[in-house]
């Protein structure tokens, strides 16, 4: 809108002007019968280059580019703020000149005419575009490529008037590219400074979260639009700069930590894809704090230390968070007291989603780390020790999953509870939140929604425990195969049970004790020779179960939401297939085969086409 509103009364001007002829501005000449014309080319341009600018700025998160560079040098400073002013002055003398002795000066009218509405957006925006820099110079590219390509074959097929003799491939000069590059690039500014303001009120405004219209994205209440002007005025909020340190802190260990998370939130809302990255560091930082440590009283330390952290965000309104409080005080000292460093960005981060969700499941995370710590590092007994080197081991399927549902299940609930944050009424008769209303079945499939969602969690746990069985032996000191599994006597999974009995190992508590003495400290046992088929097999059939009987549920998810959480599980069921494929493909062909049980990996260019088909529905 507001570049229609500047944009008209400038072409109105110049379609009128009387020295128009065969070599002034073509689009100009395109729009000059029919004002509707031109205003729904305007129209057209805005919508066109604004999808371009949304699809390319999918691939990375608007938060992380606010106050990237304010600690940077006094000359960085002068480039973002001083050197484009005097870069579009220079612009507007060089247009002006060169169409005044080549051609009329319309360009160097439109340009001088967007000068001072280019200089003002950059003010507001500068730093913001040079961060997000590859974004912009694509959606540039791009769109003024359409746009002359879309011009050129407009006058060269005699349309809109042109008669036979018209201009012809004369419309690549610089006119017409200066005409789609500088309107163009005013749009993408426009864009840019609405994705900043929109960010700065949805991650950080108190006053305009709730008032805010979430289906349609736009700002419909009347007490949202002073949130608007104190975002655009950079009045909001007061700890902005240590939020938007610590979110490019998560989304930087993100991308080199989980690809298949970080692809798959690209298909998520750009507010639904922030509290999807904090939760996920918050737990993904919680588990390492506790994997780094072996000695008992630390690891113990460390559960204590989280637990005080979730009574201390769970006893504060978000309020308290922001306001510069006592109790805010006091939050800002727990993280610099207590929490290490490495994890201080995702504890902070999650002050601001804890309070749209509930503290049951992080509750259950925490008896998953106390789980491993009481397993897995706390010596047992004499006899105890003699017979699992210091390790209480699972003993059966049962407490396998409760174990998975604990430190995956979990999560997976955890991440249902920001979609319904988000959309708050979710129910069977459609899926696509705010503007449907609650049923009779509302809270019924809630908690179907959460069942299903935490199965979903036991089932990708399983693939990790599968994947894992030779790593989290050596690095971690673990084994999370059930001591059922090691006898002989146990079912064999069908799988398994289709091939050749001279094919395969069969189960022996042989394997158990190799896999013990594997995972104590400086061990040099070889894996190599473990027979990892026999068990993956197993934990891979359990989790396809809990898989086939969960994935119907995603259907239930707000619309924007599943496209994203089919991505992660398909994603994962192709790990699956390649754990599979390492261990048990060439046994059941016929072969004796060992595999070394080194950790597999999807491509890059797999997990693209997974989310493609995904989103598009492709077979």
């Amino acid at each position: 809108m507001m570049n229609l509103l500047y944009t008209t009364p400038c072409l109105t001007y110049l379609v009128s002007r009387e020295r128009l002829n065969d070599d002034t501005l073509h689009v100009s000449l395109l729009l000059e019968h029919l004002s509707v014309e031109r205003l729904l080319f305007i129209v057209i341009q805005n919508v066109i280059v604004v999808h371009f600018h949304m699809m390319f700025s999918k691939l990375t998160l608007p938060i992380v580019h606010i106050g990237k560079f304010r600690h940077s040098r006094i000359r960085l400073f002068l480039f973002i703020y001083f050197i484009p002013f005097m870069f579009l002055y220079m612009t507007y003398w060089t247009s002006y000149i060169e169409v005044s002795i080549a051609y009329s000066n319309e360009l160097g009218t439109f340009i001088s005419w967007y000068l001072p509405l280019i200089s003002f957006l950059w003010f507001v925006t500068g730093e913001y575009i040079i961060s997000n820099w590859k974004t912009t110079i694509a959606t540039v590219l791009v769109s003024t490529s359409y746009f002359w390509r879309l011009d050129s074959t407009i006058i060269q097929n005699d349309m809109q008037q042109f008669g036979s003799n018209g201009p012809g491939l004369r419309v690549s000069s610089i006119d017409i590219v200066m005409f789609y590059f500088v309107s163009n690039l005013v749009i993408i500014l426009q864009s840019s400074l609405f994705d900043k303001a929109w960010t700065l009120i949805d991650v950080f405004s108190t006053r305009t979260h709730s008032g805010i219209f979430q289906t349609a994205g736009l700002l419909m209440t009347s007490y949202s639009i002073p949130g608007y002007i104190d975002a655009l005025l950079l009045l909001i909020p007061k700890f902005c700069y240590d939020y938007a340190d610590a979110f490019r802190t998560i989304h930087e260990a993100l991308r080199n930590s989980s690809k298949s998370f970080y692809v798959s939130s690209f298909f998520l809302p750009i507010s639904v894809r922030q509290d999807f990255l904090v939760l996920y560091a918050f737990c993904s930082c919680t588990d390492d704090l506790i994997d780094d440590k072996i000695d008992t009283k630390e690891v113990s330390n460390r559960v204590k230390m989280i637990t005080e952290w979730l009574d201390l965000i769970y006893n504060t309104t978000k309020n308290e968070v922001e306001d510069g409080s006592d109790k805010s005080k006091k939050i800002q000292n727990f993280l610099r007291n207590k929490v290490p460093e490495k994890a201080q960005a995702a504890f902070l981060l999650f002050c601001n989603v804890a309070q749209r969700l509930p503290r049951y499941p992080f509750d259950h995370l925490l008896q998953g780390y106390q789980w491993d710590l009481e397993r897995f590092v706390t010596l047992t007994n004499e006899a105890e020790y003699d017979k699992t080197k210091g390790k209480v081991l699972i003993k059966n399927t049962d407490e396998l999953i409760q174990y998975c549902r604990h430190v995956a299940g979990s999560i997976g609930e955890m991440l249902v509870w920001v979609y319904f944050s988000h959309f708050p009424n979710i129910n069977s008769r459609t899926s696509n939140s705010i503007q449907s209303f609650q049923d009779e079945n509302f809270q019924e499939n809630r908690c179907k929604i959460l069942e299903k969602a935490n199965n979903t969690g036991v089932a990708l746990q399983l693939i990790n425990i599968a994947r894992d069985i030779r790593e989290d032996a050596e690095k971690l000191g673990r084994i999370y195969i059930p001591i059922e599994f090691f006898n002989s006597e146990s079912n064999i999974p069908s799988v398994m049970s289709k091939i050749d009995s001279k094919s395969f190992v069969k189960p022996s508590p042989m394997h158990l004790s190799l896999l013990l003495d594997a995972s104590l400290s400086k061990s040099k046992v070889n894996l190599n020779n473990f027979p990892y088929a026999t068990y993956t097999a197993h934990l891979l059939e359990l989790a396809n179960n809990y898989c086939n009987e969960s994935i119907d549920a995603i259907d239930l998810l707000p619309k924007s939401c599943q496209a994203a959480t089919r991505i992660v599980v398909k994603v994962y069921e192709k790990i699956g297939v390649e754990v599979f494929n390492r261990d048990v493909g060439k046994i059941s062909k016929g072969q004796l085969f060992l595999s070394n049980g080194y950790r597999v990996r999807v491509s890059t260019w797999n997990r693209i086409w997974i989310a493609l088909k995904e989103m598009y529905k492709l077979s």
